[in-house]
Order: structure tokens, then sequence, then C-alpha cells
């Protein structure tokens, strides 16, 4: 996304450059503005849509991670050579699942900041009060408050997009720890076996067999 560099413009300068304009470019601003401010919308809607999926998501796989996933840990913890490791490795993979919910919440959170158009600017007195040049003024007044709508929404979309990308990557990060956890618990529960199943097998390589009873010899007394 493109980076909009602030101080942006104030509402005294977008009137002052209005004012000079013609009035083919006053509406052409105000076409502008109504659709840069459309385009935001669509871009928030979009946002609120990863965000959300992004929630649901990591919040199902920690509830998964976090029962049947501890439980087995519980259950193998004095089993396996590295049982207590793996439990302590699976505490920090579900904090960062956590911290992966808490970026998303936060992306969803800050739609509330955003502005929306003022019936007091639409219906202004001033603006609507003036005979010869309403429509030229309120085209100027309405470009302009729709600008700075633009403005603010644009600089929380942008702060939005940062924390969802936050809670992505952090997202991956704790699939990553997973998928390892796992890895290293199946290695460990097979080097714990290995070793019973050798010596089994070896203990019965060198167990001397039974002597077998002879038949009596035929006129034997």
């Amino acid at each position: 996304m493109n980076k909009l560099k602030f101080p942006a413009l104030l509402a005294e300068d977008i009137v002052r450059r209005l004012e000079k304009a013609d009035e083919k470019v006053v509406n052409e601003v105000y076409d502008l503005a109504t659709k840069q401010l459309a385009a935001e919308d669509t871009l928030a809607t979009r946002l609120d849509s990863k965000a959300t999926a992004l929630l649901s998501v990591a919040g199902f796989s920690m509830t998964i991670a976090f029962s049947f996933g501890g439980w087995s840990l519980l259950d193998n913890i004095k089993k396996i050579a590295l049982g207590k490791s793996i439990a302590v490795a699976l505490v920090v993979v579900l904090v960062v699942g956590l911290v992966t919910c808490l970026f998303a919440w936060i992306a969803l959170r800050m739609r509330k900041n955003y502005k929306w158009i003022d019936e007091n600017e639409v219906f202004h007195e001033g603006v609507l009060s003036k005979k010869d040049t309403a429509t030229y003024d309120y085209k100027i007044h309405m470009a302009t408050h729709q600008w700075l709508i633009w403005q603010k929404r644009f600089a929380i979309t942008e702060e939005r997009a940062k924390w969802t990308s936050y809670g992505q990557l952090s997202f991956v990060v704790f699939l990553s720890g997973i998928l390892a956890l796992s890895c290293l618990t199946t290695y460990s529960a097979i080097q714990l076996t290995a070793p019973k199943t050798a010596t089994s097998s070896s203990s019965s390589a060198g167990a001397v067999p039974p002597p077998a009873h002879s038949a009596p010899l035929v006129g034997a007394k």
C-alpha cells in the first residue's frame, strides 16, 4: 500500500486551491474524492474479512493444539526423553497463537475509529444559503469534507493492514512450531521404543535353550 505522508493537506489548503480552480476541475475533484472514499470502504471490508478469518482459524487451531496436544504431552511427558522440554515449547507456541489472535482482534477493533460523512456538513447552512454559486460552493465543500475523511480512513487502514500482517506472520510461526513439536514428539517416542526392541531381540538370541529330554536307551536296566 502507498504511504500517505503526514501532515497532509488541511481543510483550509484544499478549499483555497479549489476556489482558484474551474468548475469542471472542481467536479473532477469531487468525483475523485467520492471514488477514493468508496475504494477505501472496499479495502476496509477486505481487511475485515482477513482479520476475521485469521482470528477464527487461529482460535480453532489453538483449541485443537491445547486440547489434543496438551493431553498427549501430559500423557507422555515422563515417558519420552525430551518430555519436559517439549511441554515448555508447547506453552511458548500457544503464547504465539494467543498473540496471533490479539493482532487480529486489534485490526478489527480499529475499525471503530473510522470517520463517516457528517450530516451537518451535508446540510451546512452557510453553504446551502448561497444562491448564485450554490452548486459550485457545495461541490467544493463536500469534496473537501470527503477528502478529509479519506485521509483519516487511509491512515487507519494502513495501521489495520500492519496489524493484520503481524498476525499472519505470527500464525505462520505458530503452525511451524506445532509441526516441529509434532515431529520432535514422534522422534522421541521412536527413540524410546527402539532400545527396548533391540534389548528384547538380543536377550532372545543369547538365551540358552532348555535341555531336551533324551529318550531312554533300549535295553538299559
